[in-house]
Formats: structure tokens, sequence, C-alpha cells
């Protein structure tokens, strides 16, 4: 089912929005903007797969049944690993620089390359079988723009 807003019932969404963050300075969405801050370093740290672990547990990715919630956070070293090589450099957004549509493979391509990350890591729960992380467009979408920030998080149905 569409939803449809009209203009102003949308600028009184946003403004809400945009209001608690100004109001709560602890936030969870601030997650985000401290995992970009992060990133925005020329160096990596250990603290980049901190601050990505606890962004992506702000935004909903360590729930009870997530494998990350097994894991400790540098299980991300990975992603910032790669950030910090020159091999996705032209997806690296910022105030001044976006992607264009032409960027869609690469983005796809390190998409697949967290994906296989990800799903290459066992986790057991219990007395459960090990299992493999599960790597939902959510969760790879979500670190791909705490990292880069080229791509809004999205889930598709």
């Amino acid at each position: 089912m569409e939803i449809a807003y009209k203009y102003g019932e949308i600028k009184s969404i946003i403004e809400k929005y945009v209001d608690e963050l100004e109001d709560d300075g602890y936030n969870r969405y601030l997650s985000w903007d401290n995992c970009q801050e992060t990133f925005a370093s020329p160096n990596p740290s250990k603290l980049h797969s901190l601050k990505l672990a606890f962004y992506l547990a702000s935004w909903g990715m360590y729930r009870g049944s997530s494998g990350l919630l097994q894991k400790n956070h540098l299980i991300h070293q990975f992603p910032v690993d790669i950030f910090y090589t020159n091999e996705f450099n032209s997806l690296k957004c910022n105030s001044i620089r976006e992607i264009t549509k032409d960027k869609i493979d690469d983005v796809l391509s390190l998409g697949t390359k967290l994906s296989d990350h990800y799903k290459s890591i066992n986790f057991v729960r219990g007395l459960n079988t090990p299992k493999p992380i599960s790597t939902t467009d959510t969760l790879i979408s979500k670190i791909i723009l705490g990292t880069y920030t080229c791509i809004p998080a999205f889930h598709i149905l």
C-alpha cells in the first residue's frame, strides 16, 4: 500500500526528527554521525570497528537472533580494512562529493565482498549447530552507509 504525504506533513515529520536530534545529544541516530566522523579520519584503527559496531547496534542490527550479537566489535575489521584500500575510493562520499549512477556496479561489488566476509563467519548460540552470519540487504547497506556514506540503508521486500 502506497502512503501519500502532503508537503506540509513531510516537512513537519522532518522538523520533528531534527528537533529531537538537536534536543537530545544522546539520540541513537547520532551514532551514525559518530561512525562517519571516525571514517573521515585518514588512518585506520581499532576504534573504527568499535564505532561501526555501535552504530550498527543502535540502528537495530544486533538483535537477539543476530549472529553479530555473538561476536565482538573486531568482526567489523574487514570493512575497515577495505575502506582504507584504494579499491573502492570512488565510493567515498562527503559534503562536496557524491557518487553517480555509473558507480552502481562498484556499490554492488562492495556489497558482495562485505556479504561474503560476514557469511564466512560462523556463530553458535546455545547448543545449536554453528551457522553463518546472515547478511541481509539491510545489514550490508547500513555498513556501506556508515563507512562510505554513498547509499541510504534499505531493505528489499
